[in-house]
């Protein structure tokens, strides 16, 4: 029997809230809204034996380091069709889908995406979890990853991961 063992993390404070406006092809968005994002993953390694342990408290740093990063701030897409810059200065000045917006810019999150829907948000996630130290140590090792990032109670985006090059 083929099977495939995976560390699996998803406690209560791995999280962020934030807001957004999820982007259409009709050149429409949502208005502005938050959620409360959770967020979960189960790492599956090759080699499970002592030497390769992996600690639970090193990958929930890292996710934890970068919720806190997105933690209440307003996440744009930058490369959006439908998303200009006015300014950046104390204040982000731009436009989004031909509306207009002025907000703190400790407030904003700028993302290099284009689209901020739980989709795009889950993938901007990972590939930043990926660049984490502990991700980079265990990379070899890495068989599979699957990475939840739930908007609501069992609704988000999962990533299945099998190439870790």
């Amino acid at each position: 029997m083929n099977k495939e063992l995976g560390l699996r993390m998803g406690t209560q404070d791995l999280k962020f809230a934030a807001a957004h406006m999820t982007l259409f092809p009709d050149g429409s968005k949502e208005p502005l809204h938050g959620h409360t994002y959770h967020v979960s993953i189960s790492v599956y390694l090759k080699d499970h034996s002592f030497e390769n342990m992996v600690p639970f408290s090193e990958i929930k740093t890292a996710i934890r380091r970068l919720c806190e990063k997105w933690h209440h701030k307003l996440l744009l897409p930058q490369n959006a069709a439908a998303f200009q810059i006015i300014k950046i200065g104390n204040e982000t000045e731009f436009t989004l889908c031909k509306k207009h917006y002025v907000i703190p810019s400790d407030e904003v999150e700028l993302l290099p995406c284009s689209n901020t829907s739980t989709e795009d948000l889950a993938l901007e996630f990972l590939k930043r979890l990926l660049k984490e130290d502990i991700f980079l140590k265990i990379k070899s090792n890495l068989s599979k990853i699957e990475f939840n990032l739930d908007e609501l109670p069992h609704q988000g985006a999962q990533i299945i991961q099998r190439d870790f090059e």
